[in-house]
């Protein structure tokens, strides 16, 4: 899990149970997928779409060239002992939220 708190990029640790910055101050495109897919069905959109277009934007200037995501931190954790990669991750969660993104969320 990540969040954002004064413009520093945190990252939970599952061992400490605390925040910590991710190197490079960036954000985790799987979990910046996850919040935005998470918002756009919770109505965000007709409260305030802003968050919404930022991380589309982070999304959408992230996408490399040939059209892949770049492959980060492993986000898949099982019982809070066992990190699990799931390659396919970087991929499938940053295109869907966007699919949703266009889907339900009037452009500005």
């Amino acid at each position: 899990m990540s969040l954002e708190k004064k413009n520093v990029k945190l990252s939970l640790c599952l061992v400490t149970q605390k925040f910590t910055p991710l190197e490079g101050n960036r954000s985790n495109l799987v979990q910046t997928a996850w919040s935005l897919m998470g918002l756009i069905h919770s109505g965000q959109a007709e409260r305030d779409p802003s968050p919404l277009h930022r991380a589309a934007k982070l999304l959408i200037n992230s996408q490399k060239e040939e059209g892949d995501f770049p492959q980060q931190e492993i986000v898949g954790a099982s019982l809070r002992t066992l990190m699990i990669h799931y390659p396919n991750y970087r991929n499938i969660y940053p295109l869907w939220a966007l699919a949703e993104y266009l889907k339900r969320v009037p452009l500005p």
